[in-house]
């Protein structure tokens, strides 16, 4: 999760100790929490599959709150069930094939939902899944779990310590009254140049706590950071999230057009949900490209909607369903009356079209949830993918090597690696030079 720095933030913040700077992020970051539906309180959850449907009715909810209502219906997690349970490793040993089974229809219902998110709600679904999947294992406490999204700091107390705000002391009051973090107050005030290091340092998420506490539970950690520092939660929840669950679900990866393809069919179109500055139309070319639908060989049409071109779009879909094309169409959220026919469209050319015939989709998302047009039918049959522009070196790099083929990537990948390992030690020696 990024946020945007302005250079008049930076100045400020310059004259700004860690704390300070604490106080001002943790209104913008811990959003977050506030957001997230609470637990429920029975240490009895629904079982994996079940919760896995669950989680996806809760990407509705989120996109809801966004700006896009994104639907999915029973009929499409049962296609992301039943495919992975092809893909799940197979085993003669009945408790690894339910372990695998488990494992991988979580991880499919996981990338089909979060490709059609957008990545600030991306952690809040994730953070859900986690919670949910602990909460049933009985690996976490669901009481501290609504501790830390509810976070209740009913009482004010001024601060005896000059590095903790009256917000966060009063927070620390709060939870040390309670039996796992009693007297957690009284062991900071006594020893306040140990968790001096832990609040000021950029990364508490990350640090040894002091004394006993680094050995509470990762969830408890989260509650004592959440009083200290919650600038940093959206950090140690993707932390504890990865801890829980794996790196692969934090990675964060630009979703592969070509993976999403393999879901398709006639009767699932692909919907693009538009950003500033992205189109989909390049994939989509490159994609048709390599499995031999060009423009130039007649197999692939593109019709930007508007300006009487719904009547083009009509032929096009019938003649692609007969002959096997693809089709995309642009912009439909420009065409709000013609939206009713092309879902009537897209049913009829479903069943007993020819297989290879596809239907993207791209629509930008509607200033507020009341004003979403795209009906809810198209919606719940398509794969949704977000598009937005890459943030970060990390994520522009991967949409770099998303670019070259397999080949090609591999050699940049090592190319890229060879050149840390020379500059490393320059790095190092300049870094000595400048603490000098």
């Amino acid at each position: 999760m990024f946020t945007l720095v302005t250079s008049e933030d930076i100045a400020e913040s310059a004259s700004h100790t860690p704390i300070q700077r604490c106080q001002r992020e943790s209104q913008r970051q811990n959003k977050l929490l506030d957001f997230l539906p609470r637990p429920a309180m029975s240490q009895q959850g629904p079982d994996r599959c079940c919760l896995s449907h669950w989680t996806i009715s809760l990407a509705r909810t989120l996109q809801r709150h966004g700006s896009l209502a994104i639907s999915s219906s029973v009929t499409a997690f049962n296609v992301v069930f039943h495919k992975a349970i092809a893909r799940a490793e197979k085993s003669e040993d009945v408790k690894e094939r339910v372990g695998s089974l488990t494992e991988c229809i979580t991880f499919s219902a996981f990338l089909y939902t979060s490709q059609g998110l957008f990545e600030k709600d991306k952690l809040t679904f994730l953070s859900q899944i986690a919670f949910q999947i602990l909460l049933k294992s009985n690996e976490i406490d669901s009481l501290e779990l609504d501790l830390l999204l509810r976070f209740p700091v009913d009482q004010v107390y001024q601060s005896p310590i000059d590095f903790l705000s009256v917000q966060s002391w009063s927070a620390i009051k709060m939870i040390s009254s309670l039996d796992e973090f009693r007297g957690l107050d009284r062991d900071i005030e006594g020893s306040a140049k140990r968790w001096k290091k832990l609040v000021e340092s950029e990364c508490p998420e990350k640090e040894r706590f002091p004394q006993e506490w680094k050995n509470k539970t990762s969830l408890q950690r989260m509650v004592i950071l959440r009083a200290l520092r919650p600038d940093r939660m959206t950090y140690a929840i993707r932390n504890f999230v990865e801890e829980k669950l794996g790196s692969k679900y934090v990675e964060g990866t630009r979703p592969d057009l070509a993976k999403s393809y393999e879901e398709t069919s006639p009767a699932t179109p692909i919907f693009f949900i538009l950003s500033p500055g992205v189109n989909p139309l390049k994939d989509v070319e490159s994609l048709g490209n390599k499995l031999g639908f060009t423009i130039d060989s007649g197999k692939f049409h593109n019709i930007s909607l508007g300006q009487g071109q719904e009547t083009v779009a009509e032929d096009t879909m019938e003649k692609a369903s007969e002959q096997g094309h693809w089709v995309i169409l642009q912009n439909v959220h420009l065409v709000a009356k013609w939206l009713v026919t092309l879902e009537k469209l897209l049913e009829k050319y479903s069943t007993g079209s020819h297989e290879d015939y596809r239907i993207f989709i791209s629509a930008e998302p509607a200033a507020s949830p009341e004003e979403h047009i795209i009906p809810q039918g198209i919606l719940e049959n398509s794969i949704k993918i977000t598009n937005e522009p890459p943030m970060g070196m990390l994520a522009n790099l991967h949409a770099a090597l998303y670019n070259f083929d397999q080949v090609i990537g591999c050699q940049l990948t090592f190319s890229f690696a060879g050149f840390k390992q020379i500059q490393s030690p320059k790095i190092r020696l300049l870094s000595k030079s400048n603490c000098a």
